[in-house]
């Protein structure tokens, strides 16, 4: 992890999950299939992912904001989930994007974004609604 963490850009959804208030972090360019839940107090935290702090400066500036103590393994263990998803601005992800990149320049041909969302997949009913 880098020494100061920085959140990559990210869609934050409410949700409820087990009868409570969490946030869905959603990375946009799904480098990963991880998925994130933080709870609603936790999401406080990420304010301080912006490449100025360290995990302990983001401990003790997070026990600030939310006017508590919490163990420094707390907010360690959520660098470290974000960094497993990464949904962090460093090496990890970095690569991850440049697998994927590669991956995608590697394919024959594009892969259609759409199909079942905005016309059928299936080739028989496509022709049919072009067709028509």
């Amino acid at each position: 992890m880098e020494p100061k963490p920085t959140l990559r850009p990210l869609d934050f959804q409410p949700v409820y999950y087990q009868e409570q208030q969490m946030w869905f972090l959603r990375d946009p360019l799904h480098l990963t299939d991880l998925q994130l839940f933080f709870p609603a107090p936790m999401v406080q935290l990420l304010a301080f992912l912006d490449g100025e702090h360290t995990p302990r400066e983001i401990h003790a500036a997070f026990c600030r904001q939310i006017g508590i103590e919490i163990e420094f393994e707390i907010v360690s263990e959520a660098l470290s989930r974000l960094d497993e998803a990464c949904l962090l601005d460093n090496e990890r992800a970095r690569k991850a994007k440049d697998e994927l990149l590669n991956a995608y320049r590697a394919l024959p041909y594009r892969l259609p974004a759409l199909a079942d969302h905005g016309y059928p997949a299936e080739v028989e009913q496509l022709r049919a609604v072009l067709d028509g």
